[in-house]
């Protein structure tokens, strides 16, 4: 705000804002900071010194802003005439003139300032939307040049152990040629193609959970939502399938894309822990329903051959 006061401040010296000529006499320049003594001419001849409102916000936002930049030096200007009639008159009086009309002006410059701080607001907002605009179109041109690079490149993939043993292994079959490089990128490309989509499969953002035996909602299908996983044992007993390594993070971790192999690898550790740890509960329970049918079986029987010997 000072920054724009002293901006104003230039202005306001400029021709084309006070094109007053400067006053000649002395009593002159005095009535341009106080006017006690026009009003104490109006007192001597019983007149009535008209008061107006203040500035409504709706009227100010309807101004330009050279316009307010104006209005805000004859605001400015008023304030210092108030202020010298309430130091005159406590001089000569003793007691201070009518403030009301200073309070009205402090009203009205408060509301000028509030419109001119909703434009700065505006004008940093718009501003702030057309940088992004330009940052979205400049990364979107960025990576369709680096993809349009990518594919003009060839294709290499990093070396590895796993790349290694791959040589070995064609060397040690007579082959030396190129084919391990290629099965090495095909396994990536499928590692990428698999995660990509498992996250528009599981995407917890833009899909609903639906629990498991429950219909789906209007105008959504299978593909549009992600049902609510079950236990982990009881998924493996019911499809007589394995359960891949992202399928279990996913039931367990939120966010387990984000994990590294480190972590992954201790996660599902511990998981694959606990999940024996219900498994042999589960076994034990269905051994010792087991135990109990063999045990009625063997007395029922020994209660047929009673009943065969008498």
């Amino acid at each position: 705000m000072i920054n724009r006061i002293m901006t104003w401040s230039r202005l306001a010296f400029k021709p084309k804002y006070f094109n007053a000529q400067a006053p000649a006499t002395q009593s002159e320049k005095l009535l341009q900071f106080t006017d006690a003594l026009t009003k104490q001419q109006l007192k001597d001849t019983k007149q009535q010194v008209s008061q107006g409102r203040s500035w409504k916000v709706e009227e100010l936002r309807l101004k330009s802003t050279e316009d307010l930049t104006k209005l805000w030096y004859v605001m400015l200007k008023e304030k210092n005439l108030l202020l010298s009639d309430g130091i005159f008159f406590k001089k000569v009086v003793g007691v201070k003139g009518r403030m009301g009309k200073l309070v009205q002006l402090k009203i009205s410059m408060a509301r000028l300032k509030t419109v001119v701080q909703e434009r700065d607001r505006i004008r940093q907002k718009y501003r702030k939307q057309l940088e992004d605009e330009y940052v979205k179109q400049k990364t979107e041109q960025y990576l369709a040049q680096q993809q349009e690079i990518s594919k003009s490149e060839i294709e290499v993939p990093e070396i590895t152990p796993n790349l290694l043993r791959a040589k070995v292994r064609d060397l040690k079959l007579g082959k030396d040629d190129v084919s391990y490089i290629e099965e090495a990128l095909r396994i990536r490309h499928k590692k990428e193609d698999y995660k990509q989509y498992l996250r528009e499969k599981y995407d917890y953002k833009n899909k609903p959970i639906v629990k498991l035996g429950e219909n789906l909602p209007e105008g959504k299908t299978e593909d549009q939502v992600i049902r609510q996983f079950k236990s982990s044992v009881q998924e493996q007993i019911e499809t007589a399938k394995p359960i891949p390594q992202d399928e279990i993070l996913r039931s367990h971790v939120k966010n387990w894309f984000m994990l590294g192999p480190k972590q992954k690898r201790v996660i599902v550790n511990f998981l694959q822990a606990r999940r024996a740890r219900e498994s042999k509960s589960l076994f034990l329970r269905e051994l010792d329903l087991l135990g109990q049918k063999i045990r009625h079986d063997l007395q029922q029987y020994q209660q047929q051959k009673q009943a065969q010997q008498q």
